[in-house]
């Protein structure tokens, strides 16, 4: 092991502060690219465009979603707690299908038509299980004036249910509703 030198250190001395015309950085013309504005304020070359949609529109290249509405699952239509779902367990109706399980009662007096929808970790991942529920809930929101009034569902999803499209789901939910007897059949 060597020993320092009295008086000499085998430090480098480097500046805290680094001279600030050293790190500016340039582009020289020749570097820019061609397409890019010169000044960051002007406007596009190309104009404002149109923005674009999937849903189907008015004609005019402008279009809305559409999530209003009869489009949407409200909340008025939705069981939100837990008692409600036990009341719908324990005095409805279980019809089993391939793809879940449904579980209907007639609502109380004074209550409309409500669904809750059941995904467990049984199904598999958080993904899963969101997709799960989406179609079920597509299913009924797409169907749901088929159906008789007043009448509380439950739809629990069972495995079967991974990698189904939304058709498949929709058939097996329209079954299971005639076995229930909530469909209307007019």
């Amino acid at each position: 092991m060597r020993l320092p030198i009295p008086g000499q250190t085998h430090e480098t001395h480097i500046p805290a502060v680094q001279d600030s015309a050293a790190t500016k950085i340039r582009f020289f013309e020749a570097d820019a690219h061609e397409k890019w504005p010169r000044d960051l304020a002007s406007p596009s070359p190309q104009g404002a465009q149109a923005p674009f949609c999937v849903a189907a529109g008015r004609g005019d290249g402008w279009t809305e979603a559409g999530l209003h509405g009869s489009n949407t699952l409200p909340k008025s239509e939705r069981l939100q707690h837990g008692y409600q779902f036990r009341q719908v367990y324990e005095l409805g109706r279980k019809i089993v299908g391939k793809l879940f399980v449904l579980y209907v009662v007639d609502a109380p007096t004074g209550q409309r038509r409500a669904v809750g929808v059941v995904t467990s970790r049984r199904i598999g991942g958080a993904v899963t299980r969101n997709r799960a529920r989406r179609l079920m809930r597509e299913a009924y929101r797409l169907n749901k004036q088929k159906l008789k009034a007043n009448f509380l569902i439950v739809m629990i999803a069972r495995s079967a249910i991974n990698g189904k499209r939304l058709q498949d789901v929709e058939a097996e939910l329209l079954r299971l509703f005639r076995v229930a007897g909530v469909l209307n059949e007019t």
